[in-house]
């Protein structure tokens, strides 16, 4: 049954998890096995341990070429709504990025996650997408209409798949600087605050008006929170009269502080410890010893930095060579990522914890 469908099609069907969620509607409260829904399912879940695929959203006509009008690569899915003509595109990623599970501690890169985030919020924004959908759900594909009739989706397949590099490439963030978000899963409300007040103090000047700056801050903090905060679960909720309350700390006390004199000390970067000057007088002893207790904190930053590095690189190649069903060595390993054999035997355990199947 499934060896006729092309090759795209029988990575979708491969990608699904044994018992998905399912439905015939946008509300998908029913599970069974894949084989035996996977044609009477209209929509259906996409795995919530790795994104497979970058996808989005359109709820306009004609949506299903923006593709062609935008200069984009070719979707590897594309499924239109055959009663609105509204569209899902969903690319393909050579490399699957994983995702935090609650409960387990496989290992996961926030940094491949922001990364993963910015390139779809790029290509979201050329394709004027839907910013509320996550991706998780979708029109199935493989659906077929019981009855024989008119097929609720017009579907196209397209054998290709694509690296996060080559899509960045096509978003709309490609020049100039971009956005660098320093995201902690364990302090939503600091992460939200810290990142929004950055925003902040860079338009305040922009602005006449309280009124105006406040709803602009509340934009701000709104849309951060739908695109990096949202999908952080917590075992308590992050309800929107927390971020409206950050949002009013920000604005009022930005709008305060606008025409201070030393206003521009709040928006400079003090490095990426953060490190404070605290002598007063320039070779002073004081001074001395505060080099010298920076430089300890500069090296043992280095060398969290650096390994923090090496783990993500031996991940992402266990990542690769897994996704292309290829066995994982320690010589494909040190191939790689260029590491040496001392060096990956040294992160063994963490190779043995990679729960990557």
């Amino acid at each position: 049954m499934f060896e006729d469908l092309s090759p795209p099609a029988q990575r979708f069907f491969s990608y699904l998890s044994n018992v998905p969620r399912w439905g015939n509607d946008k509300i998908i409260n029913f599970f069974g096995k894949k084989e035996d829904i996977i044609n009477i399912a209209s929509y259906i879940e996409l795995p919530n341990h790795r994104r497979y695929y970058m996808s989005f959203d359109l709820d306009y006509e004609g949506a299903a070429y923006i593709w062609v009008e935008e200069n984009l690569p070719q979707p590897t899915i594309t499924i239109i709504n055959n009663q609105n003509a509204h569209a899902t595109l969903h690319y393909e990623l050579t490399t699957a990025v994983l995702l935090q599970i609650r409960g387990r501690d496989s290992y996961f890169s926030w940094r491949a996650k922001r990364y993963y985030d910015n390139v779809r919020e790029s290509l979201r924004i050329r394709m004027d997408g839907d910013k509320g959908y996550a991706g998780f759900n979708t029109k199935n594909p493989l659906y077929k209409s019981p009855d024989g009739s008119k097929p609720k989706w017009k579907v196209y397949w397209y054998d290709k798949t694509y690296d996060l590099d080559y899509l960045n490439e096509f978003g709309s963030l490609t020049s100039g600087k971009k956005e660098i978000v320093d995201i902690d899963p364990n302090s939503r409300h600091m992460t939200l605050f810290n990142s929004c007040r950055k925003q902040a103090y860079s338009i305040v000047k922009d602005f006449t008006t309280f009124e105006g700056f406040n709803g602009a801050v509340h934009k701000v903090c709104n849309d951060f929170y739908s695109m990096h905060i949202q999908h952080i679960k917590k075992d308590h909720s992050f309800p929107q009269s927390e971020i409206d309350s950050i949002a009013r700390s920000i604005a009022n006390w930005t709008w305060s502080k606008r025409n201070d004199p030393h206003f521009s000390n709040y928006t400079k970067n003090k490095g990426i410890m953060n490190l404070q000057r605290t002598f007063t007088e320039k070779n002073s002893p004081e001074h001395l010893e505060e080099i010298k207790s920076n430089q300890q904190l500069g090296a043992y930053y280095a060398h969290d930095s650096r390994i923090e590095k090496t783990e993500e690189k031996i991940a992402n190649a266990m990542n690769y060579l897994v996704s292309n069903e290829i066995q994982v060595t320690i010589p494909l390993l040190c191939q790689q990522t260029g590491l040496s054999k001392s060096t990956i035997y040294r992160y063994k355990n963490l190779i043995d914890s990679l729960d990557i199947k």
